[in-house]
């Protein structure tokens, strides 16, 4: 199973956008999810939830 490595650069660029969208405060939660769903996996490569965590066995 190959890897993605994470580019950082594109996903703050992603949050500081999501933030400057919001009028008001904006929780760190609402960010994440906000990421997470613009998120598009390519045919082939195995999502998150398909992938073993840290603390699976």
């Amino acid at each position: 199973m190959a890897w993605e490595r994470i580019r950082w650069p594109v996903v703050v660029d992603r949050a500081r956008e999501i933030v400057e969208s919001y009028e008001g405060g904006v929780t760190l939660r609402q960010v994440m999810y906000r990421l997470v769903s613009g998120v598009r996996v390519r045919p082939g490569v195995a999502s998150a939830r398909e992938r073993p965590g840290p603390f699976s066995n």
